[in-house]
């Protein structure tokens, strides 16, 4: 295979994005959306999120390159399991716990496997788990689950 030179496989990845961007959008057209009052619809959302990847592609795809980064060898991949593993429990907690029980219990372990000490992980995950509720329940008007205890 041809070399894409320096920061090629930036510049693929970029590419990649920038396809997938223009075939979300594509693909948006054909969903079929019954009855919605409002001048913004789901097919609006569809058409925002596309054109930001697109945006972002070119981005990447136009950037110079300032440095070159070594490929990661994943000799010790043990290291990453406990994250698998983590996504995993949270996925079956979830319909239990709620988003934000499950969610910050998440963040909490994904924290402390990044080395943070007690009250970084427990602060930020707090913080970012309400932030996440506020964000998709709230203003949004997203569900995302209250859990058996919140019913």
């Amino acid at each position: 295979m041809k070399s894409w030179g320096e920061g090629g496989a930036d510049r693929l990845s970029a590419l990649i994005i920038l396809g997938f961007g223009l075939a979300y959008g594509y693909a948006g057209k054909f969903i079929q959306v019954g009855f919605y009052n409002g001048d913004i619809g789901p097919h609006h959302w569809i058409y925002m999120v596309a054109s930001v990847m697109v945006l972002l592609g070119f981005g990447l795809v136009l950037r110079p390159t300032q440095h070159e980064f070594e490929a990661e060898v994943w000799k010790d991949w043990r290291k990453r399991l406990p994250l698998v593993g983590v996504i995993i429990i949270y996925s079956l907690f979830l319909p239990y716990t709620g988003f934000l029980g499950a969610m910050i219990v998440m963040m909490i372990v994904v924290a402390k496997l990044f080395g943070a000490n007690w009250k970084q992980a427990i602060l930020c995950s707090v913080i970012l788990s309400l932030l996440c509720l506020l964000l998709f329940d709230h203003l949004l008007g997203i569900s995302l689950g209250r859990g058996l205890w919140l019913k």
